[in-house]
């Protein structure tokens, strides 16, 4: 179906031209009065006279098109900070820990009263002394008598001291004030370590008893019958050599060079025969991630390191790791709730549980 068009189409018909102004032939009513504004040159060049502008002296121009006055946008007022005299200084904006700390004076003294510096000054004595007769506890020759015996007393203090180097200043003027002399006092020290240790030693009969410990209790008794010579793995990276004269639950009575002390268990890591010595100290490795952390036992057994189920059997080779970074391997022999004896490299270790932090099972008990 063909479509009809109502008249022509308008592209058909010739577009007349428009007729051509030119400036000089525009109508009046074309024509404005408004001044042409002449084209200034850019920031640099040189302006024509007609747009030089006559600025007064006080105004500067740092950059071209900026004007800029002397006077401040804004004026201070009381209570602003002062300017930064350096970049760290106490005015500066830096952060609180980077400023140089200001050393105040020196602390001020407690106010002492008038009356007792006179009476210091007047009877030569003590601070003291000097209050107590203000306060009307002593009279002034009490004062001067005490001062007297404390003189006194702190030079005997001294003779004790170059007698007894173990003794300190404060222990010897104690005594002399309770009138107790050295011999007694380290007499009744010795007389308390012997009941403590008799104390201990007679709850030896738990470790018989209770079967849980019997292993311990049997190696502990034949440590002690023969005098087995052994080496103990202190905490501090050291190492004591002697032999168990007698033992408890928790602390022994060791002898090192002829010297008889008593040990708690909690300040030794390991312990071995002293024929092993050279074995043990090429088998254990040192692991120096743990070695940096600086542990320490833990008091209660709660709060040790806690063996997951399957491993501690007769028979199995595990892996230690210890508080001072010790790793020593070896097949568990027998074991305690506070104890494991292991046979590492034909040598027997006695490691106490307190001081492991790890452990790894390596071979299963055929």
């Amino acid at each position: 179906m063909e479509r009809k068009f109502s008249g022509e189409n308008k592209s058909d018909k010739p577009r007349t031209p428009k007729p051509d102004i030119s400036k000089a032939d525009k109508p009046a009513a074309l024509k404005t009065d408004r001044p042409t504004a002449e084209k200034t040159e850019r920031p640099g060049t040189s302006k024509p006279d007609s747009l030089q502008v006559d600025r007064p002296a006080g105004l500067k121009t740092d950059r071209p098109g900026i004007e800029r006055t002397d006077k401040p946008r804004f004026i201070k007022k009381p209570g602003f900070r002062k300017a930064p005299t350096s970049e760290t200084g106490p005015g500066s904006g830096a952060p609180k820990k980077f400023r140089p700390k200001v050393l105040k004076g020196p602390k001020q003294t407690s106010n002492v009263p008038p009356k007792v510096k006179e009476l210091m000054k007047k009877h030569n004595l003590s601070a003291r002394a000097a209050f107590r007769v203000y306060k009307g506890v002593w009279t002034v020759e009490q004062a001067i008598q005490d001062d007297v015996n404390r003189e006194n007393r702190k030079k005997q203090a001294e003779e004790i001291c170059k007698k007894y180097p173990d003794m300190n200043m404060s222990l010897a003027c104690c005594l002399l004030k309770d009138g107790i002399t050295p011999e007694q006092f380290f007499a009744q020290k010795q007389e308390r370590r012997k009941k403590r240790i008799e104390k201990q030693l007679s709850q030896k009969k738990r470790l018989c008893v209770d079967p849980s410990q019997r292993s311990s209790y049997e190696s502990l008794t034949k440590f002690c019958d023969q005098k087995i010579a052994l080496e103990l793995a202190r905490y501090g990276e050291r190492f004591q050599e002697g032999y168990i004269k007698d033992f408890g639950p928790y602390e022994m009575l060791f002898v090192s060079e002829g010297v008889e002390f008593d040990i708690h268990r909690l300040k030794i890591k390991y312990m071995y025969e002293k024929r092993f010595s050279e074995l043990v100290k090429k088998w254990v490795v040192l692991d120096k991630s743990i070695q940096k952390k600086k542990l320490r036992p833990a008091y209660r057994p709660i709060n040790r390191y806690q063996f997951p189920e399957g491993v501690l059997q007769v028979g199995a080779e595990i892996m230690l790791a210890l508080h001072e970074g010790e790793m020593i391997r070896g097949k568990i022999l027998w074991f305690t709730p506070y104890d494991i004896m292991l046979q590492s490299n034909k040598a027997e270790i006695w490691v106490f549980r307190h001081s492991i932090v790890e452990c790894a099972l390596i071979r299963k008990p055929q």
